[in-house]
């Protein structure tokens, strides 16, 4: 009998701790991790629900990672060295109790990134990738739907923004990286991820409300103006427009024609 009273009591005490996890106790459960890519030209965007709380970062020498303060929602992601074969991590904690892990790893020499930035927001704000080519002779200008609450490139020595309501202002240095992005984000909190290349290319001027391209300026004595010069030989009437887009200065030429090395039009 006694011996029976003992595996009762047995029983009863290797049960309490699932009584108590049944009872409100919080289970141990681990968070699942992803695997994400950084490179020291690129800057890379985690784009969450709601506000964050929190960022934890195992390595800073590698990585920085910060909170966007005109979207809180947002945290940059860059390299902090160029090529590092160590591998670290990122945990970020939202307002509302969210925990998000990433295991961050540096994008091999030649490979390509599927995942440039990360949404987590399940489609809260729209977000755009565009692809454009930029100069260091000339100042890139790109114009977007809403006015311009965040902007900043890849890599910070080779391109200097500037942003003025919806028009962003993008200078490229002599010595600019081939390839790098731009990371944008309106007033509304959509997102604009722009891949650029540098090169010498004459359009300078996107408008992203419909994705078309102008060549807003043409330089005196460029490749550019001479192949619109000869196009005009060909014609004694024209209507010739530089450009229409939103809020910017359109220049309309009526009229025009060349004679002797002059441009002759009526402006409108």
């Amino acid at each position: 009998m006694k011996k029976y009273i003992y595996l009762l009591f047995y029983c009863l005490v290797c049960s309490l701790p699932l009584f108590a996890q049944e009872n409100g106790t919080p289970r141990q459960q681990a968070i699942s991790q992803k695997d994400i890519f950084i490179s020291f030209d690129c800057v890379k965007h985690l784009v969450f629900p709601v506000q964050v709380s929190d960022i934890a970062i195992g390595e800073q020498e590698l990585v920085m990672a910060s909170r966007v303060e005109e979207a809180p929602h947002i945290v940059r992601l860059s390299a902090q060295a160029e090529g590092f074969t160590e591998e670290t991590n990122l945990t970020v904690v939202c307002i509302d109790g969210s925990v998000y892990t990433y295991h961050i790893r540096y994008l091999p020499e030649g490979g390509t990134d599927s995942h440039p930035n990360i949404y987590e927001d399940n489609g809260k704000w729209q977000h755009h990738d565009y692809q454009a080519e930029v100069s260091d002779l000339h100042l890139a200008e790109f114009f977007f739907p809403e006015d311009i609450a965040y902007g900043t490139p890849g890599n910070e020595v080779s391109f200097t923004l500037a942003a003025y309501n919806n028009q962003l202002k993008v200078s490229t240095a002599k010595d600019a990286v081939a390839y790098s992005n731009l990371f944008v984000v309106d007033k509304v909190m959509n997102t604009y991820h722009i891949t650029i290349k540098r090169g010498n290319t004459s359009v300078f001027t996107y408008n992203f409300d419909d994705q078309r391209k102008y060549t807003a300026h043409v330089d005196v004595n460029s490749e550019e103006m001479e192949r619109c010069i000869q196009e005009l030989r060909t014609k004694k009437r024209n209507i010739y427009s530089l450009g229409v887009i939103e809020n910017k200065f359109e220049l309309s030429m009526a009229n025009l024609y060349v004679h002797e090395g002059f441009m002759f039009s009526s402006l409108t």
